[in-house]
């Protein structure tokens, strides 16, 4: 998801992009339970049938699927920022547990959208200066990658 900001001046804004978020954390937390209980309904409906070994199996499975929900709800709270002022382009990435920064003198920041190198795989959208670049919009869809593109491209070309 992509929120824009401009400010009253035209010189400035300020760009968020987060990934699409599907649940909340309450929704989340029900179908975690939802899930448990018919795994534990049926895991000891079999115990007491006499597939003990059943019991095992779904502890892992537990475990297992703990593990990934905790990584998808970690990385729902990533994001990157884009905050363009008369001077600096300064950019903010949080992407799992590590948060990067990252500035650069408008007046030479320039946008680099590069074609995927195998078809099906995105393309990827580097902002920078003087030989250092930071990739952003890896959470946009394609078409979105390169609307944003154009659009960064107009909007630091008005220096």
């Amino acid at each position: 998801m992509t929120r824009f900001e401009k400010s009253q001046s035209s010189e400035s804004f300020r760009l968020l992009i987060t990934p699409n978020v599907a649940l909340s954390a309450r929704q989340s937390r029900l179908i975690i339970s939802g899930l448990v209980s018919y795994g534990a309904a049926a895991a000891l409906v079999a115990t007491a049938l006499g597939a003990w070994p059943v019991l095992p199996f779904f502890g892992i499975e537990l475990m297992v699927l703990g593990i990934a929900w905790s990584i998808v709800r970690c990385r729902s709270r990533d994001f990157e920022e884009l905050c363009v002022d008369e001077r600096h382009v300064d950019i903010h990435l949080q992407r799992g547990h590590r948060d990067r920064s990252y500035r650069f003198l408008r007046y030479w920041t320039r946008v680099d959208l590069q074609a995927a190198l195998w078809r099906g795989h995105p393309s990827r959208l580097h902002i920078g200066s003087h030989g250092r670049c930071v990739e952003i919009g890896h959470d946009l869809t394609e078409e979105d990658r390169i609307e944003l593109a154009r659009r960064l491209d107009r909007l630091l070309a008005t220096t």
